[in-house]
This record gives structure tokens, C-alpha cells and sequence, in this order.
């Protein structure tokens, strides 16, 4: 069993609740939209989490792109709420988050910080 590096810890649980909240959100009702974003977030932090597990370039990048990618889908639909609308608020916080600490993690690699 492999062992779980702290950096891959993020990704990995944004891989579940990206992937478990498009599944929700087309169970609950019927929207593809949500079910094919959430996947495929999903999917793109599970590749940044293995590479950044599997200590192999490129998984910090990616996280901190997935991220600046979901922060951008999710913040017009949560202004656009005036922040009522609970999912795209709670999503645009949640990729602020990750892309702190993604892009800090690759302006230390860069920089060597």
C-alpha cells in the first residue's frame, strides 16, 4: 500500500467531493452540466494528486490550474447569487483555498522559497 504524501492530501479529497458533488447534483436533478464538471474536476485533481504522490512533475501545476479553473467557473454564478446560492459560493471559496496553497506550493518550486 502506498503511503499518502501531505501536499497529494488536498487534491485527493477534492477529487471525492468534486467528483461526489457532480454525481449529487445529477442525481438530485438531472443535471448533466453538473455531473460532467463535477467528473471531470474530479478527475483532474485525482491526476495532480497521483503525480504529486508519485513525486513526478507536473502535479502541482495541474492542481493549481484545476483550481484557478474552478475558482473562475464558480465565482460569476456566486456573485450573481449576491453569495446566496450555497453550492457556487461554497465551490469558489473551496478553489480560492486550493489555489493558495497549489500556487504557493509552485512559487516555491519556482523560486525555490
Amino acid at each position: 500500500m502506498t503511503t499518502v504524501t501531505g501536499s497529494a492530501h488536498p487534491a485527493f479529497a477534492l477529487s471525492a467531493i468534486t467528483t461526489a458533488g457532480g454525481i449529487i447534483g445529477y442525481a438530485k436533478s438531472g443535471s448533466r452540466p453538473s455531473l460532467i464538471a463535477g467528473v471531470s474536476f474530479g478527475v483532474l485533481y485525482g491526476a495532480a494528486a497521483y503525480l504529486i504522490n508519485a513525486n513526478k512533475s507536473g502535479g502541482v501545476e495541474l492542481a493549481t490550474a484545476t483550481s484557478l479553473l474552478l475558482t473562475a467557473a464558480m465565482a460569476p454564478r456566486a456573485v450573481r447569487s449576491g453569495g446566496k446560492a450555497p453550492v457556487p459560493t461554497v465551490l469558489t471559496g473551496v478553489g480560492a483555498g486550493a489555489l493558495w496553497y497549489y500556487g504557493g506550493k509552485y512559487y516555491g518550486q519556482v523560486y525555490g522559497v
